[in-house]
């Protein structure tokens, strides 16, 4: 898979293949650009921190280093504010299963404190559990800006299925907002509507065990297939813009390898409605970080190869230093398959940016 020249230096230094560029030819300035683009710029400093075979520009050495910091202090924050929030919604018998950040600064990223940047807190409630989720979070001085400062659950089909709510008692730097989710797709009709109503959350929480440790007995996970495609649905709502969603499929993959069953994952994904996020995502972490994915998944998970619609965004996100996330709209019409369904969407899209427009 062909990749712009910059983003072939970034992942080739954050794969640690040294010997294969040449320190004299690289754009420091415009990598750097690059690497916080795609929120990777803590990852490139612990990768070249202690680096001799390639001559760092001093400037960009503190500038990443000042980065790490930062974001190293504010995730020691954020995880005390984690545990805050586990163990009030514990109080109060609510389950949550958690979602990205916290969790993967918890194990796969638990060794190098700061790798991963997070700005808010991911977890997942029941829907029947939603409007106790809200009240605890208010107790804790969280607010949802939102009118009447409730939650959109009660706005129906054409809700979100996650809310944001913020603590305007603590300063911004120290309390991240907690992202209330109760689906694992965070996507306003008509796009989930037509594209993600075939995912089962009752076979995700079913799926679900204890993460243990000091979480809370309250504190869940998914099953490694689940957490794969909310990973894959996750780096499709954002056009898979950003190399730190190839790096969470990544890495997840590389330290769950063992546990994950392919054969159920697939076959998820077609019941699911998920093999293009699921394809589109693997495929391009492999291309990033050389993925270990068994040999022949792919054309098992679609044995006609990716779409004419999936190849041109596979090559755009590629060959593109600072690709756009709203070209994701590409692989949702990629998902709907007929050419009536494909018009459905279309026509409905449009609807739906007239009516925004129109209020």
């Amino acid at each position: 898979m062909r990749l712009s020249p910059l983003k072939q230096d970034l992942l080739t230094l954050l794969n640690g293949r040294y010997g294969r560029i040449s320190s004299a030819c690289l754009n420091w300035k415009k990598l750097l650009s690059v690497a916080e683009y795609s929120k990777v710029e803590t990852l490139l400093f612990n990768q070249i921190k202690d680096l001799d075979e390639i001559a760092v520009p001093e400037d960009i050495r503190r500038r990443l280093k000042k980065s790490c910091q930062i974001n190293t202090l504010r995730n020691i924050f954020i995880m005390d504010e984690f545990d805050r929030v586990c163990s009030s919604l514990g109080s109060a018998n609510v389950d949550l299963i958690l979602l990205k950040g916290a969790y993967f600064a918890r194990t796969i990223y638990r060794h190098v404190a700061g790798t991963r940047k997070m700005s808010d807190i991911d977890i997942l409630v029941r829907e029947e559990d939603v409007e106790r989720a809200h009240g605890i979070l208010e107790s804790l001085g969280y607010r949802h800006p939102g009118k009447n400062g409730s939650p959109s659950i009660m706005g129906g089909q054409g809700g979100r299925k996650a809310e944001m709510y913020f603590n305007g008692q603590k300063d911004t730097f120290l309390a991240a907002p907690v992202h209330l989710h109760w689906h694992i797709v965070n996507l306003s009709a008509p796009f989930f509507k037509m594209n993600w109503t075939g995912i089962e959350m009752r076979e995700i929480w079913e799926g679900s065990a204890p993460f243990g440790g000091t979480a809370g007995a309250n504190v869940r996970v998914m099953d490694p297939e689940h957490m794969v495609l909310a990973l894959a649905s996750h780096g499709l709502s954002h056009g898979f813009s950003r190399i730190d969603l190839l790096y969470d499929i990544h890495s997840y993959i590389a330290h769950y390898r063992d546990a994950i069953s392919w054969e159920a994952l697939a076959g998820t994904a077609r019941r699911w409605g998920l093999t293009v996020p699921l394809y589109t995502g693997l495929l391009l972490a492999k291309s990033a970080f050389y993925t270990d994915i068994p040999s022949g998944f792919f054309k098992s998970l679609r044995p006609g190869g990716p779409s004419l619609l999936e190849r041109y965004m596979i090559r755009y996100i590629s060959n593109h230093d600072f690709p756009g996330e709203g070209k994701c709209v590409l692989l949702y019409l990629a998902m709907n398959r007929t050419l009536l369904s494909k018009a459905h969407f279309m026509l409905t899209g449009l609807r739906s940016l007239a009516f925004k427009a129109d209020n």
